[in-house]
């Protein structure tokens, strides 16, 4: 999307796609009605290196509109990792701010910071 003439801006970097003991971060749409202005059901997927204790995990979620480049954070979630998992996965229901080009991803913000790829949400253009 960085080099798209049909997008007047680019997404900011929140996090990088892993560090410390997450090795990535993904997010799908649940389904292909997830729509700008909308409700839509997320699945994120944390993949990491057992840490041999139970930590917190923390995210949240950002949506970026690629015309206006307005950034909002929808409220994100937390999770008790057991020491000997290397993956976690939950869904988790948003409502979508309106705006044409918007982007969506998930941002870890703890123990270590990482964010997924953004996700393209209603039309590619402006």
């Amino acid at each position: 999307w960085n080099s798209s003439a049909d997008f007047p801006a680019s997404c900011p970097v929140f996090a990088p796609a892993s560090a410390g003991a997450v090795k990535s971060v993904t997010l799908k749409a649940n389904s292909a009605s997830c729509l700008p202005g909308g409700s839509c059901t997320f699945n994120v997927v944390i993949t990491f290196s057992p840490t041999g204790s139970p930590h917190d995990v923390t995210w949240s979620f950002k949506t970026y509109d690629l015309c206006t480049t307005a950034t909002t954070s929808p409220n994100g979630g937390l999770i008790t990792a057991d020491g000997s998992w290397n993956t976690t996965d939950g869904n988790t229901t948003l409502s979508l701010p309106s705006a044409k080009g918007q982007l969506a991803l998930v941002a870890l913000s703890g123990p270590d910071v990482a964010a997924s790829s953004p996700l393209l949400l209603g039309t590619a253009g402006c």
